[in-house]
């Protein structure tokens, strides 16, 4: 079956029409075209791909068969060779030292942490305006900062977060250019890439040494990593824990503010949901202990989350390209082609969900069967995020605080607009008026 797309013109292909507008641009395509959308940047050919048994063949049946590609070639210039950007026995070895520093029995011990700090950012007013995607952004900024180093990390460094945001800002806008100037070039903003990569870089490095210097036995995740081992009793070079730290600030900072300021929106259009929330978060805690049980089995904070990672996935596109000739279903790839996964467009589907538009966590608390491949917040297969159960504690953390705490009400209802990076942020209807719960 033949493969439609947009008109290829010229040289160019379609990377005119994209470059003006990548969100109307793939919209528009799945709209016209379907599941499947073969489209044309200069001379790489691409396909965007929506249907779950298409996503579970990359990411799974035939994961073997594909690369993370240039995009994540531009993330090394930050992220270092991580887990997101390495590839191959590089990445087997850092996933086996990597996964079970993100163990639930690891994460439930940073709870205390996490908490505290949602306590002190949240100390808002009766009737205080807020912009819940910029105060969602501090909060999940701190809290990898604080389960990272188990400390309050501006006391040590004050420019460390303002340097932290800085790069992911950088790194977010040379993805999402088509050409970039070298960062040799003295511009005023790479000679500011250096400075904070230096800083950055300065810190980590002396953090790691004191660390080794005094044997400290934190339990937060940097004595974690130092303390992690291969099979043959092999611990990651200072290099290595400088790249993992980078990798969690970013993709464990960005992917969770966008989650919660989502949520946050949806809570305010659904209000009833408010009311449910209030009185199970409670149920949470016993005596200011986190009751376990109650906590980790799938209930309504939960359920709302996901239904909110569904309509507005984190990562709304990702890219892998074919490393040799390989055959999906109808569809063959040449060495080098590349496909965009679109898990926006599958979670939104009435080809794959019921009333796929509509706010319904209770679809996630039923046993309902979800279709392979047609859910995937957190990827699919062997590289499936490695930090799912830490967002996950995170976020149930966060919703449970402000449901116990608060009610919100958006300021000015809009139709909803988006910024689409590598992550997928609201621009407007983000401006909240909270309430105290009564004690």
């Amino acid at each position: 079956m033949e493969i439609k797309g947009p008109k290829a013109n010229g040289i160019l292909g379609s990377l005119k029409d994209y470059s003006r507008d990548p969100w109307q641009f793939v919209n528009d395509c799945h709209e016209k075209y379907g599941h499947r959308v073969k489209v044309r940047m200069l001379h790489q050919r691409a396909y965007l791909l929506s249907d779950p048994a298409d996503i579970s063949e990359v990411l799974q049946t035939q994961s073997e068969a594909f690369v993370k590609g240039r995009t994540f070639k531009k993330l090394k210039l930050v992220l270092g060779e991580g887990l997101i950007t390495s590839e191959g026995e590089k990445w087997k070895r850092q996933n086996r030292l990597m996964r079970p520093v993100f163990g639930i029995k690891h994460i439930l011990n940073l709870v205390p942490s996490i908490n505290a700090v949602i306590k002190e950012h949240c100390q808002w007013s009766e009737g205080q305006v807020i912009n819940v995607h910029e105060e969602m952004n501090n909060l999940t900024l701190k809290i990898i900062a604080r389960t990272l180093f188990d400390l309050d990390i501006t006391s040590v460094a004050p420019t460390f977060l303002k340097d932290v945001e800085y790069l992911m800002h950088f790194l977010i806008k040379r993805v999402r250019s088509v050409v970039n100037l070298p960062t040799w070039i003295p511009t005023a903003e790479h000679r500011e890439y250096h400075a904070a990569s230096k800083r950055f870089d300065k810190l980590i490095y002396s953090l790691i040494d004191q660390r080794l210097k005094d044997r400290n036995h934190s339990k937060d995740l940097l004595q974690i990593l130092i303390d992690a081992r291969d099979d043959d009793g092999t611990s990651m070079s200072h290099k290595q824990i400088r790249d993992e730290i980078m990798t969690l600030l970013m993709a464990g900072h960005e992917t969770i503010t966008n989650t919660m300021a989502w949520t946050m929106v949806l809570l305010s259009q659904n209000t009833d949901y408010q009311e449910k929330l209030h009185l199970e978060a409670p149920t949470f805690w016993e005596n200011g202990k986190l009751q376990e049980s109650n906590f980790n089995k799938q209930n309504l904070h939960m359920s709302v989350i996901e239904e909110a990672m569904r309509l507005w996935p984190p990562v709304w596109a990702f890219m892998r390209q074919a490393a040799r000739n390989i055959e999906l279903k109808n569809l063959s790839l040449k060495k080098g082609e590349i496909v965009f996964l679109m898990p926006y467009f599958t979670q939104r589907s009435g080809d794959f969900w019921e009333k796929p538009k509509d706010f319904f966590p209770e679809r996630f608390l039923s046993n309902s069967k979800i279709i392979p491949g047609s859910y995937l917040p957190f990827g699919l297969g062997p590289r499936m995020c490695i930090g799912k159960i830490f967002a996950q504690v995170e976020a149930k953390l966060i919703l449970a605080y402000l449901s116990e705490n608060f009610l919100w009400e958006s300021t000015k209802v809009e139709t909803q607009t988006v910024e689409a990076g590598i992550t997928l942020r609201p621009t407007n209807n983000i401006k909240m008026r909270l309430k105290l719960r009564q004690k």
